[in-house]
C-alpha cells in the first residue's frame, strides 16, 4: 500500500494550506472565536471542502476519504473549526439518507453543521436516547452524530452552553430522542470510522504544528551564545515529536486507505490511528510549550492554542481510551 500522496493529491493539500495560510492564520485567534465569516464559509463551499467525498451525482467532487485526510490535516495545522468536519460529514449523511435539500445546502454552504458526540449511556440505533456534548453547535442550521452504529442529523434546538477548555470552539450539551432526528442511516456506511479518520487527521496536524513552532523557535533563541537547539534536552525532545507525527500521520493514512478499499480490519486501523494522533497532538503541543520555556506559557503565543485544540479533538469521534480498548479487544493477526 503506497502511503505517499500522487502530484493530484499534493495539489490538493498545496492549495488548502495556501487558502487556510492567507484566510485563517492562527493570529485569527487572538481576535476571536474560530467559526469563519459567512463570507469565507461559502469560500470554503465554493472550493467543494464540503463534498470532497461525495460522488459528482450527489453534488460532491467524487473523491475519496484519502484526500479528505489530506484536506483536514491541514485544517487541523490552522486549528480549523470542527464545524468543517461536521458539515462535510452531514453533507454525507444527509446524502445517504436521500434527502438532497439538505445535503445540497450543507455542501453549497447555505447550512452549516455542530458535532455531537454522545456520552456515556447515549445512542443511536436502534433508537436515538441520551445526553450528547456539541461542538461548534453556536449558529448551526444542523448538528451531525456519528458512531460504529450508525449516524444521525438533528435539529440543534435546546442547547445548554458549556465552558469549554477551548475558548474558540464552543460547547454545549443537549439531550437527544427520535423526535429531534431529522435523517439518519445505519453503521453499514461506516460514518463513525470516518469521522474518526478526520479527527485523526486533524490531531495530526495539530501536532505538525507544534513541531515545526518548536523547532523554528530552537533555532531561534540563543542562550549561552548559542541556538537552544543544539542542547539535548531541546532537540532530542523536538526529534521525539517528530518521530511522533510521523508515525500518526502514517497510521492515519493507512486507516483512511483500509477503510476507503474495505478491508476488513479497517476498524481496526481507524481505531490506531485515533490513538497515535491524539497522543502525538497532546503530546506535540506540550512539549511546544516546554520548548518555549516561559513564554510558551503566556497567552501572547500561540502554543497554549494547540494544546486546548488537541484535547477538544480528543472529544470527536471517540475519546482516545476508548480507542484503546477497541485495539486491545481485536484478534490477533494470523
Amino acid at each position: 500500500m503506497d502511503l505517499l500522496p500522487n502530484p493530484t493529491e499534493q495539489e490538493i493539500a498545496d492549495a488548502a494550506a495556501a487558502f487556510l495560510e492567507k484566510e485563517m492564520p492562527l493570529s485569527r485567534l487572538r481576535r476571536g472565536g474560530a467559526l469563519p465569516p459567512a463570507q469565507q464559509w461559502t469560500k470554503l463551499a465554493g472550493l467543494g471542502w464540503f463534498g470532497l467525498g461525495l460522488s459528482e451525482e450527489d453534488g460532491g467532487l467524487g473523491l475519496s476519504l484519502a484526500e479528505e485526510a489530506l484536506l483536514f490535516r491541514e485544517v487541523g495545522r490552522r486549528l480549523g473549526p470542527i464545524a468543517i468536519a461536521a458539515t462535510a460529514l452531514a453533507a454525507r449523511v444527509a446524502s445517504r439518507a436521500g434527502d438532497a435539500r439538505l445535503r445540497d445546502d450543507l455542501v453549497a454552504g447555505r447550512l452549516r453543521a455542530g458535532w455531537a458526540e454522545p456520552t456515556p449511556g447515549a445512542a443511536l440505533h436502534p433508537r436515538v436516547h441520551g445526553r450528547f456534548l456539541v461542538l461548534d453547535g453556536d449558529g448551526a442550521g444542523v448538528l451531525v452524530a456519528a458512531t460504529s452504529d450508525g449516524a444521525a442529523l438533528f435539529s440543534p434546538t435546546s442547547l445548554r452552553s458549556l465552558p469549554c477548555t477551548d475558548e474558540t470552539t464552543s460547547l454545549a450539551e443537549a439531550d437527544f430522542d427520535d423526535g429531534r432526528r431529522l435523517a439518519t442511516i445505519d453503521g453499514g456506511d461506516r460514518t463513525g470510522a470516518r469521522a474518526a479518520v478526520l479527527a485523526a487527521a486533524m490531531l495530526c496536524g495539530v501536532g505538525e504544528e507544534a513541531r515545526d513552532q518548536a523547532a523554528r523557535y530552537a533555532k531561534e533563541r540563543f542562550q549561552f551564545g548559542r541556538a537552544i537547539g543544539v542542547f539535548q534536552a531541546v532537540k532530542h525532545r523536538c526529534a521525539d515529536m517528530a518521530v511522533r507525527s510521523e508515525a500518526a500521520w502514517s497510521q492515519t493514512v493507512y486507516a483512511a486507505l483500509a477503510l476507503r478499499d474495505g478491508h476488513a480490519d479497517a476498524g481496526l486501523h481507524v481505531s490506531s490511528a485515533k490513538v497515535l494522533a491524539t497522543d502525538a497532538a497532546i503530546e506535540n503541543a506540550s512539549s511546544n510549550v516546554q520548548v518555549h520555556g516561559g513564554y510558551g506559557f503566556t497567552t501572547e503565543f500561540d502554543a497554549h492554542l494547540l494544546v486546548k485544540r488537541a484535547h477538544v479533538l480528543d472529544r470527536m469521534a471517540g475519546l482516545a481510551r476508548i480507542h484503546v480498548a477497541t485495539v486491545l479487544a481485536a484478534p490477533a493477526p494470523e
